[in-house]
C-alpha cells in the first residue's frame, strides 16, 4: 500500500528499520537516565530524515537516529609536577585526590 512520508509513517520506512533504530536510540537514552540521571543533564534522541533526488526523478529516503548523552567524566584529581633525573612527571595522592602533597598514615609508616 502506498504511504505518504510524514511523521506518522516515518517508522515504517525501510520495512520498519526506521522504527527499530529510533526505538533503540530512545531505549539507550532511557537506560542512561535510569543509570545516572541524577546529574539533571538533558539527553537527546536526534532523528534525521535524509531525502535525495535520484537520477530517475525518484526520491531516496533514509532515517538515522542518534542517542546523545552527557559525556562520562570523573571528578578532578589534583597532581603536582615532580622532577626526577631531569625529567618532569606528575604525581598524585591516591588517598587524597584533592591534594598531591597530603601526608597519609601509610607514608608515615613506610
Amino acid at each position: 500500500m502506498q504511504q505518504t512520508i510524514s511523521c506518522d509513517t516515518l517508522g515504517g520506512l525501510s520495512d520498519g528499520q526506521a522504527r527499530a533504530i529510533i526505538d533503540a536510540a530512545i531505549g539507550t537514552v532511557v537506560a542512561d537516565i535510569d543509570a545516572r540521571g541524577d546529574d539533571e543533564k538533558p539527553r537527546q534522541v536526534v532523528i534525521t530524515l535524509t531525502l535525495s533526488r535520484r537520477d530517475n526523478g525518484q526520491v531516496a529516503a533514509d532515517v538515522q537516529a542518534d542517542a546523545r548523552m552527557p559525556k562520562r567524566r570523573t571528578t578532578v584529581t589534583v597532581a603536582a609536577i615532580r622532577r626526577q633525573a631531569g625529567r618532569a612527571g606528575l604525581i598524585y595522592q591516591d588517598m587524597a585526590t584533592d591534594n598531591p602533597n597530603q601526608t597519609t598514615i601509610d607514608s608515615l609508616e613506610g
